[in-house]
C-alpha cells in the first residue's frame, strides 16, 4: 500500500505541475493537446533541445529513483532469512516485476488525468477520439520504458549496489539523449534527399530513446497523424511498442537468471561487510 501511495503522490505532483501550463487558458481545450503536452515532445534533433528533452524526462527519472530499489532492497537486509522462506525465487521475481509494471501504468495514467481534472476547473475540456488514441500510446510507451529501466536498475543494484545501479542506468539514458542532440550533425533528417532520410531514420530507430519522442511518430489515422509526424519518414507507434516489449522481455529473462543464481552469502554490496 505504501508503494501505491508513493506512486499516486508523485503522479499528482507532476500532474499539478503540467496543469500550470493551462492556468491562463480559457475556453475549449482538447484532450489530444493535453496528451501531447504530457508527452516527451521535441521538434528536432539538435543540441538546443537537449535540456528541454531532459526536463520532459524528469517524471521518468523520478519514478526510477523511487522504485529503482524496490526489488533490490530484499537482497541487502536480512536477505538470507527473507529468501529462506521463499522456495521459488523466479516466481517471487515475476510477482515483483508485475508490481513495478502496474505502478508504471498507474503513474502514466494518473498524470494526464490529473492535468485534465485540474484544467477542467477553469476551462472546457473537449474529449476527442484522437486524444483517447494518443493517451493509450502514451501510457504504453512510457510504462514499458519505465518498467525496462527500473527493473534493469534493480538488477544492476543487486550486483554492484544501488548507487552504482542508479549512476549506470541514468548515465546510459543521458548518453542516449546526448547522441540524439548531435544526430543532426552526423545523420541529418531534413534538407536532404528522401533516400538519405530513410537510411538515417533507420539508424535513428536504433537509439531506444528516440522511440519515446511522441511527435516523431506517425499514425495511419489521419486525424491522429496531424498531432505528430514531425519528420518525413514512417515511425509507427507499434514499432516502438514492439522495441520496448523486446527490451523488457530481455531484462526479465536476465533478471530470472540473476535472481535464481545470486549468492546470498556474499559481502553486502553497500557496506562490503
Amino acid at each position: 500500500m505504501r508503494d501505491y501511495m508513493k506512486c499516486v503522490i508523485i503522479a499528482s505532483i507532476w500532474g499539478s505541475f503540467y496543469s500550470m501550463y493551462y492556468i491562463v487558458e480559457r475556453g475549449s481545450i482538447y484532450v489530444s493537446n493535453i496528451i501531447i503536452h504530457c508527452s516527451i515532445s521535441i521538434y528536432d534533433v539538435i543540441p538546443s533541445h537537449l535540456i528541454e528533452m531532459t526536463l520532459k524526462m524528469m517524471p521518468i527519472f523520478i519514478f526510477q529513483i523511487v522504485f529503482g530499489t524496490s526489488i533490490y532492497k530484499h537482497f541487502c537486509v536480512a536477505s538470507v532469512y527473507y529468501f529462506s522462506r521463499c522456495n521459488v525465487r523466479i516466481q517471487w521475481f515475476l510477482r515483483e516485476i508485475v508490481r513495478v509494471f502496474v505502478f508504471a501504468i498507474l503513474y502514466n495514467i494518473l498524470i494526464p488525468i490529473i492535468v485534465i481534472g485540474i484544467t477542467a476547473i477553469h476551462s472546457s475540456i473537449h474529449f476527442d477520439k484522437e486524444g483517447g488514441i494518443l493517451f493509450i500510446y502514451l501510457v504504453l510507451l512510457q510504462s514499458l520504458w519505465m518498467f525496462f529501466v527500473t527493473v534493469m536498475m534493480n538488477l544492476i543494484s543487486i550486483k554492484v549496489g544501488s548507487e552504482k545501479g542508479f549512476i549506470i542506468t541514468t548515465g546510459i539514458q543521458l548518453t542516449l539523449i546526448i547522441l540524439l542532440g548531435i544526430w543532426d550533425k552526423l545523420l541529418p533528417l531534413r534538407n536532404i534527399d528522401s533516400d538519405q532520410i530513410i537510411r538515417n531514420a533507420f539508424w535513428l530507430k536504433w537509439n531506444p530513446i528516440s522511440h519515446l519522442i511522441f511527435n516523431w511518430h506517425t499514425s495511419n489515422n489521419v486525424l491522429v497523424d496531424k498531432f505528430i509526424h514531425n519528420f518525413e519518414f514512417s515511425f509507427c507507434f507499434y514499432q516502438s511498442v514492439f522495441v520496448f516489449t523486446i527490451l523488457s522481455s530481455v531484462v526479465i529473462i536476465i533478471g530470472c537468471i540473476i535472481v535464481k543464481y545470486h549468492d546470498l552469502i556474499i559481502l553486502n554490496v553497500e557496506t562490503e561487510q
